[in-house]
């Protein structure tokens, strides 16, 4: 796992990209992502993601 949240964030989409291609699907087959943060300050590197 990546240490730093840009990199999580990246690391996620990937795998989210990855299990859509899996079952024939894209991204635009993607209806909701919701993301907990524990920490403030860790927000926008998962939103440059």
């Amino acid at each position: 796992m990546p240490d730093c949240t840009e990199d999580q964030a990246e690391y996620l989409w990937q795998n989210i990209v990855a299990i859509l291609n899996s079952a024939n699907m894209g991204i635009e087959d993607l209806v909701k992502k919701t993301t907990y943060l524990v920490r403030e300050e860790d927000f926008a590197g998962a939103a440059r993601a």
